[in-house]
């Protein structure tokens, strides 16, 4: 016969198993908006701005928490962006893109991965943006974004 600690513990375990299960289907991206490959260069008064970062903002809805693709400028001036994982791309829609450029990490702050943004939030603020993109439900190529320092 069961007593009630094994019965407890059949619960706990049947409990864990469900959630388990639950979280696991969560990286399925059921329930994910469809993403296009998106791609592009960026450069800043003519210079590769490596390092730097790349964030889209929906223009064309007002969702306090709305998916922010983004992508890392490597040292050719290209990015591709990504909203769940690697150079999936960004969903279709209207967009407001803002850059910072990172630069070196302060000498004095050891834990620091990046220094102060080089563009001093020039291009940071979503309604202010560096420049006004849409992403189509294809693979987009976004051509040359080309900044003044």
């Amino acid at each position: 016969m069961a007593t009630s600690d094994s019965w407890m513990g059949i619960v706990g375990a049947w409990a864990c198993s469900a959630v388990f299960v639950a979280i696991s289907g969560c990286g399925s991206g059921k329930g994910r908006p469809p993403v296009y490959a998106t791609e592009g260069k960026l450069s800043i008064g003519g210079k590769t701005p490596a390092g730097a970062w790349i964030v889209l903002h929906r223009t064309d809805e007002k969702q306090p928490f709305a998916l922010k693709p983004f992508g890392k400028v490597g040292g050719d001036g290209s990015f591709s962006l990504q909203t769940f994982t690697a150079g999936d791309g960004a969903p279709a829609g209207s967009y407001a893109v803002t850059v910072t450029w990172p630069g070196p990490p302060s000498k004095n702050d050891p834990d620091a991965v990046e220094g102060p943004d080089q563009l001093r939030g020039k291009y940071a603020d979503p309604k202010k943006p560096a420049a006004e993109i849409s992403i189509h439900p294809e693979k987009n190529h976004l051509g040359e974004i080309s900044l003044k320092p």
